[in-house]
């Protein structure tokens, strides 16, 4: 499967460093999702320097995830992908990202203290949780699983303010062919009040 996409990604800090992340993969998504995290960046420490938008056509061609309309990962899928011992090892890591879901409030935790008791009883119950895409595909080691096991990006919705839309994430730079970095203007609340 060869996919071709034409997003947007929010960027800022100095100049020359474009595709800059913090995390091990680059999120893209629509020309207003790249704005608003452009001018208010999900880490509140962060200082908006140089907000800009950068326009690209991002080539994907083995997402580990493919459906723009649901933001959540199946632990299913993982371990299809990866196998049970390391989809196992993701689960674990990211239990709280599981344990705040409605499906483990209604399905199990009434019954198990944690994601960990869970898998040590009922070992087939891995293919029953899921959790938010995104933290998931923040991990370093994740997606250096997922390389390795011939993924190079994900497909799906958002959350929070971009939840009604469809997120692109691409594993690689190598990935991505910028079209354009156009300036994004600062939210009003960013802008500096006239001297008196």
């Amino acid at each position: 499967m060869q996919m071709t996409v034409t997003a947007y990604r929010g960027e800022h800090g100095p100049e020359h460093l474009v595709l800059a992340s913090k995390v091990a993969s680059l999120t893209f998504g629509s020309y207003q999702a790249a704005r608003l995290y452009a001018t208010e960046p999900n880490d509140r420490r962060d200082s908006v320097i140089c907000p800009r938008i950068i326009e690209a056509n991002l080539f994907i061609h083995n997402p580990i995830l493919n459906s723009g309309a649901d933001p959540f990962i199946d632990l299913a899928i993982l371990r299809h992908a990866l196998g049970y011992p390391a989809a196992k090892a993701i689960a674990l890591r990211f239990k709280d990202w599981i344990e705040l879901t409605a499906h483990w409030s209604e399905h199990y935790a009434d019954n198990y203290m944690s994601v960990h008791e869970l898998l040590q009883i009922k070992p087939a119950a891995l293919d029953d949780l899921y959790c938010q895409a995104y933290p998931i595909l923040d991990d370093l080691q994740v997606i250096a699983t997922l390389v390795e096991h011939g993924y190079d990006g994900a497909i799906y919705a958002g959350s929070a303010q971009t939840s009604d839309e469809s997120e692109y994430r691409v594993f690689h730079k190598r990935q991505v062919q910028i079209l354009d970095v156009l300036p994004a203007n600062p939210a009003p609340s960013q802008k500096l009040a006239p001297a008196p």
